[in-house]
């Protein structure tokens, strides 16, 4: 059996149209074993364990508190290699269009924030906040005569059952309501 240097390696690059150049190239980079294997497998690791969502400085900040220290582009390098990239997740909520709201809700307060305190009047907000490490939605629901917070509920999610929970808090402690305004009446859409 004739051997690939019996041939004559310049003769048998020029029979596949590769120079001889590209062939010691490649069968050099064949022969070195890959160095950063160890590493490479602890960045897939890391990768999978933040769901897909782990960057470069990220990983490089986890990589550090293990006790091994390497540069961004050296990660960069093994993230491409592996084919991982970070991803970052979306909103799971979507919001009810404006044109929607400005038909359902009519503008009954007319920018009128201090109402004689013979009518309640209820404004609500919602904002979102960090409690033991997790974001958490809060709805608040204020009584606008007396300036005073008279509903309120705290979740998880950001639904409809946020605003309703509020509500209904507020109108156990409200005795006459005579109209609900919100900053963004979008919000009452979701179903």
């Amino acid at each position: 059996m004739k051997t690939l240097k019996s041939y004559g390696i310049k003769r048998v690059c020029a029979l596949f149209s590769l120079s001889e150049r590209a062939y010691y190239a490649q069968r050099k980079q064949k022969a070195k074993p890959n160095k950063h294997l160890g590493l490479a497998v602890e960045i897939k690791a890391l990768f999978d364990e933040s769901r897909g969502s782990a960057g470069k400085r990220t990983l490089k900040v986890r990589l550090k508190s293990k006790g091994i220290e390497v540069g961004l582009a050296l990660i960069r390098k093994l993230m491409k290699q592996q084919g991982l990239v970070s991803k970052q997740p979306q909103k799971r909520w979507r919001q009810g269009t404006l044109e929607k709201a400005s038909t359902l809700f009519h503008n009954v307060l007319n920018r009128q924030f201090n109402p004689t305190s013979e009518t309640t009047v209820l404004c609500g907000d919602t904002t979102y906040l960090k409690v033991q490490g997790e974001w958490h939605y809060l709805a608040v629901v204020m009584n606008l005569a007396h300036r005073q917070v008279v509903g309120w509920r705290l979740q998880k999610q950001h639904d409809s059952m946020l605003v309703v929970g509020a509500l209904n808090h507020a109108m156990l402690t409200t005795e006459r309501t005579r109209d609900v305004v919100s900053l963004r009446p979008r919000q009452y859409l979701w179903e």
